[in-house]
């Protein structure tokens, strides 16, 4: 039979190997028992429940000896409270310990605790910048998808009942309109790509000191920091592969765009798995030095209040909260199962591969563009928009429940909340000015002579694949590429446009 522990680890998840006996002479000590938010939970259940959880017979007299050492500390306290951490509403936590609560003490401590987040990556123009970017992708998302499908078919069916002439204009308007929205979207998707990897790198770089780079007052504040690094994680991987997905689907992803997205979204899956991971740390005061500037209390063990180890986030969640943030610890999964698959078919584009992998599975030629493939495909792309648009609404529902927890300071219009905000007007207005003056004039000041476009009469809708995937050197001058078309003046014609050479005049 082995023998019992002997020793403590108070403010652990390693309870069982706690000996009783010795657990509850450290925690008459000051010193042991104010060392963390669940040494002081740990100390209460031991004394009450003579166990570790509080469940079972409560004896509330025998905590007596606790109570007195909270009670002194918080006394104490109030005698120079801090507003801060919201001032001091406290009475005595003798009522609560056979109350059956998980958190005993937080009740009374923790209604007026600051949670407020960094405002570089958290304020309320930050935030506000990640809701127009799941916006626009989910907006721009819709309508691309829409083009071609039953809602395009009735359009057309209900305009063939009118003037033909009408109809003919409000086709080509509308085709003109779709191809101002995919070329922007490759530039939207550039530029979110550029924004969510700086801020995902400043985000995983204070998570190496979180104590210096957000200097929390509280746990609350550091729990909400977390809780935001998820958020901002899921916002640098829902709105960029979800665009990613539908270039792919239109035929304008390229070998750029693919690389810069994966980059932004390793980057943003390294911030929700850190940040969940975060998530189960026990802090300990030495986590929490914004609060040193103001006080420590001997009877507090020489530690800061006990108010400092309140725990909003658990305190204070819904089992809805609980549920929509397990669903960012997840996030990360769909976006990159699209990536991959992106990227193998972008690496079938390549001839040389593409020999190698029908030489060795002779059957894929057999099945490709056979029904069933065809079919699964359709299948596979309404599974992907229906796991999306779950994970988008997991997305918002979060930053409704950062704000609801009084996170985001919405008075705080600094100059870099502004920058936030703003970040989005150049997509924006390029897009208006091309769907108002057409894609030929804006390209009039973004390409130098020799260089200009042109429309063409036709287009292949596959073709962004080679466009993006193959250059001259892969697929030979010889026109091995069966979508390219070489005019008799020598220069290409792809996809419905051409990039032709003109002549400079002397």
């Amino acid at each position: 039979m082995s023998n019992p522990p002997t020793q403590c680890r108070l403010g652990t998840a390693y309870t069982a190997s706690n000996s009783t006996t010795a657990c509850l002479a450290e925690c008459l000590q000051p010193k042991q028992f104010f060392s963390s938010g669940a040494a002081i939970t740990q100390c209460f259940n031991l004394a009450a429940y003579g166990k570790f959880n509080n469940s079972g017979s409560c004896n509330e007299s025998a905590a007596s000896p606790l109570v007195h050492l909270f009670d002194t500390c918080m006394q104490n306290y109030c005698q120079h409270e801090d507003q801060e951490l919201g001032g001091c509403n406290y009475t005595s936590i003798s009522t609560s310990i056979c109350s059956g609560d998980d958190y005993i003490w937080q009740p009374l401590l923790c209604d007026k605790v600051s949670t407020s987040v960094n405002a570089d990556i958290g304020g309320i123009g930050v935030v506000i910048s990640y809701i127009m970017q799941i916006l626009i992708a989910l907006v721009a998302w819709i309508i691309l998808s829409l083009t071609g499908s039953w809602f395009t078919s009735i359009y057309r069916k209900w305009s063939r009942a009118g003037d033909t002439q009408q109809e003919k204009c409000s086709t080509k308007r509308y085709s003109d309109q779709a191809a101002v929205l995919k070329s922007m979207l490759v530039e939207f998707q550039e530029a979110q790509c550029f924004f969510m990897l700086a801020t995902q790198i400043a985000v995983l770089i204070s998570f190496g000191n979180q104590a210096k780079f957000y200097e929390p007052k509280d746990a609350a504040q550091l729990d909400m920091d977390n809780y935001l690094g998820q958020i901002i994680g899921t916002g640098g991987l829902l709105p960029i592969s979800l665009i990613l997905f539908t270039l792919n689907n239109i035929g304008m992803i390229s070998w750029y765009i693919l690389i810069l997205s994966g980059i932004t979204l390793a980057t943003s899956s390294a911030t929700v798995i850190i940040s969940t991971k975060n998530e189960y740390n026990i802090y300990a005061p030495s986590d929490l030095p914004g609060f040193y500037h103001t006080a420590s209390i001997d009877s507090c063990g020489g530690y800061p209040p006990p108010i400092v180890f309140c725990d909003q986030v658990w305190y204070k969640s819904t089992n809805n909260q609980y549920f929509q943030q397990g669903v960012l610890s997840w996030t990360y999964i769909l976006p990159l199962v699209v990536f991959s698959v992106i990227l193998f078919q972008l690496l079938l584009t390549l001839p040389r591969l593409s020999r190698f992998v029908k030489g060795m599975l002779p059957q894929l030629s057999r099945l490709e563009g056979s029904k069933l493939v065809t079919y699964l495909n359709g299948l596979g792309i309404v599974a992907i928009s229906i796991l999306y648009l779950f994970d988008i609404y997991s997305y918002l529902a979060n930053l409704y429940y950062l704000n609801k927890f009084g996170a985001i300071d919405t008075s705080n219009w600094t100059l870099g909340q502004i920058v936030a905000v703003t970040i989005w007007a150049p997509v924006i207005l390029k897009y208006i000015y091309s769907a108002y003056f057409g894609i030929e004039a804006h390209s009039r000041v973004r390409f130098a002579e020799p260089y200009e476009i042109t429309k063409s009469n036709h287009s292949n809708p596959q073709i962004g694949i080679e466009r993006g995937a193959l250059n001259e050197r892969e697929i030979g001058s010889n026109g091995n590429n069966p979508h390219e078309e070489i005019t008799q003046h020598g220069y290409s014609k792809v996809g419905g446009a051409q990039l032709i050479e003109t002549e400079a005049e002397v």
